[in-house]
């Protein structure tokens, strides 16, 4: 290394701007949370318990995926990290964190999309 100064410096920068980043997704979903919970107050009772209802099914699909997957989920949607700070945080490579929150995703909306049915899950089920 030429000049360790100058790679410092790079460095703290970069991670500096890796946290304002993370911490502006953050705010945009507190944001957006902050406009959800007041629409609520708006909706009327069968709404909001079918709202509920909704939220607590999505709950218990993110809770029955497998550990690994159902933190990288977490991480990325909950907590607003990239896949990058994921992957490093799970010591993981950033494809493997893609490929779980793919995986994850898809199986959210096959989940979700048979729940709003009113289906059976069967084998002739297609997700």
């Amino acid at each position: 290394m030429e000049n360790f100064e100058a790679y410092l410096y790079r460095s703290v920068k970069n991670e500096a701007f890796n946290a304002l980043k993370s911490e502006k997704y953050a705010a945009a979903h507190r944001h957006e949370m902050c406009l959800t919970e007041k629409h609520h107050d708006r909706i009327d009772p069968h709404e909001k318990l079918m709202a509920d209802e909704l939220h607590g099914q999505v709950d218990k699909i993110i809770a029955a995926l497998p550990p690994k997957r159902q933190k990288v989920y977490r991480l990325v949607n909950d907590e607003g990290l990239r896949h990058r700070e994921v992957a490093r945080l799970m010591d993981i490579s950033e494809r493997t964190v893609e490929v779980h929150l793919k995986i994850a995703v898809r199986e959210l909306r096959c989940a979700i999309t048979l729940y709003l049915e009113d289906t059976e899950i069967n084998e002739n089920a297609k997700c």
